[in-house]
């Protein structure tokens, strides 16, 4: 129905639907049911707390091997990857993610795809950041070169805001 519609790109794997029990097989089938329609899955991966020890890292691999689990090298191009940090995403509650942050996440999600793939596969694949941005942080994340975009949630209702966002691209 989507493809009818004109749809190009699906979200798959949003926190929000991890939250409602999407698991990590179900994202699977939706990736390669995305892929198989001629749709371009944008694949939400992020961890619900960043440690000091390194072990969030484990949780975006596991999201990653699996969501990818499957998928040929040749459709790698195909799809696009949405680092969502659930710590980073909602009220102002939440700490806010740097490029930092966001930049180190995009070469281990490269490194994660390069060990199945290789390199050159993996170099191609965009790298999206969806944690929070706003029009006063968006700026950073969009001047680091591992960041294709971002994946704006809560700003994209604030017309205002949003336009703010995308006069900076």
């Amino acid at each position: 129905m989507l493809k009818n519609l004109g749809v190009k790109l699906v979200l798959v794997g949003h926190s929000e639907r991890r939250t409602l029990g999407e698991t990590d097989d179900i994202v699977n089938k939706k990736v390669k049911s995305a892929i198989k329609l001629g749709l371009v899955p944008i694949i939400c991966v992020g961890e619900k707390e960043r440690d000091n020890h390194g072990y969030y890292l484990a949780t975006v691999k596991k999201q990653i091997e699996h969501a990818f689990a499957g998928i040929p090298g040749t459709m790698l191009k195909n799809t696009v990857v949405a680092y969502e940090p659930i710590w980073a995403v909602g009220n102002v509650e939440f700490k806010t993610a740097t490029p930092h942050d966001a930049v180190e996440m995009a070469i281990f999600i490269k490194k994660v795809l390069a060990d199945r793939y290789g390199a050159e596969r993996a170099h191609d694949i965009r790298i999206l950041y969806g944690g929070s941005s706003n029009p006063q942080n968006a700026g950073g994340f969009l001047a680091e070169k591992e960041i294709a975009g971002l994946l704006i949630g809560r700003e994209s209702l604030d017309a205002k805001k949003f336009l703010a966002i995308t006069a900076l691209c």
